[in-house]
């Protein structure tokens, strides 16, 4: 099945839905764009047009929603994330499924890794809230899928790096705590004196609630709530150029707790984007948005930039 069989198949008669933007990305060329991206673990695109129809998102309602597929890895959270933050795709990341990987990520084939390349001295920062998507500890002599970006951010790569394993917990972020962490980063942003770069903030939420009590539970939705407020907070702290919020797949449906066969993830930008592309063509799309040409990188990224 190509790409385009699979887009007619996965999408069926569902309506795309949009909202009026926030003002477009002005910087110069000599430094990228502020940029904060918020990812969504699991955030289903009809669950988030419900919720925006209802009134429910007021601040991911000033953004342009679109769904981004789970393909063409599965819809699961490793390769997802691992698509999202690499823009390549499964032979060459070894992350097959979530319990069958063999991470061959570096940190320089990551999005922090080409945004470091071109901008040496830009801000970047991450938060991986998942113990086991962060990459932080081996499990069954295997290791997880960012091990070796938590390696190379920690080796001066990045300017935070924040983790289950960094903050000496066991258990997996909460949602107050990785918004702590968030507003922390952008703090230490906005004192560092630099100019431009990326924030990146995954949640995992509403993927936990989910697995406990289905998609649309209040529980999903009032984590969904909590998410959105958490966005216009961090926005109007940084006032970013450029916002996005991502998702690595959906939910089989409105009630069920699982995403077996999940392809309706999103991402919301005030950026004007194409509709229906899939996890790898973030890279290429935030490259593209920072004054990178994404041709040419080693290892190619397989996406394309979604920039109208």
């Amino acid at each position: 099945m190509n790409r385009r069989d699979f887009l007619k198949l996965a999408l069926g008669s569902i309506a795309v839905g949009a909202t009026v933007g926030l003002r477009s990305p002005v910087y110069a060329a000599e430094n990228p764009p502020v940029v904060l991206c918020l990812g969504w673990d699991a955030m289903d695109y009809r669950s988030a047009t419900q919720l925006l129809n209802a009134g429910k998102l007021p601040n991911l309602g000033q953004l342009n929603l679109h769904r981004l597929l789970a393909w063409p890895g599965n819809t699961v959270t490793k390769p997802g994330w691992a698509e999202i933050e690499t823009g390549l795709p499964i032979p060459v990341t070894g992350i097959t499924a979530n319990n069958n990987f063999d991470s061959k990520i570096l940190g320089e084939w990551t999005i922090y890794g080409l945004l470091r390349k071109a901008y040496p001295n830009c801000w970047l920062s991450t938060i991986h809230s998942k113990k086991d998507h962060t990459g932080d500890r081996i499990v069954n002599n295997k290791k997880e899928p960012f091990y070796f970006l938590k390696e190379w951010a920690l080796g001066g790569g990045m300017d935070r790096y924040v983790s289950p394993s960094t903050l000496q917990l066991t258990a997996s972020l909460t949602i107050a705590r990785t918004r702590v962490s968030l507003l922390e980063h952008i703090n230490s942003y906005l004192q560092s004196g630099k100019t431009g770069g990326l924030i990146f903030a995954h949640f995992k939420e509403p993927d936990e609630f989910g697995h406990l009590y289905g998609m649309g539970s209040s529980q999903w939705n009032n984590s969904v709530v909590r998410l959105d407020q958490i966005l216009g907070e961090a926005v109007a702290l940084l006032n970013p150029d450029s916002i996005f919020v991502i998702s690595d797949h959906g939910y089989d449906d409105f009630g069920l707790k699982q995403h077996n066969n999940a392809p309706l993830g999103i991402i919301a930008s005030n950026v004007p984007l194409k509709d229906d592309g899939i996890r790898c063509d973030f890279p290429p799309t935030l490259l593209v948005l920072t004054g990178i040409t994404p041709d040419g990188s080693t290892p190619a990224l397989y996406g394309k930039s979604l920039l109208l």
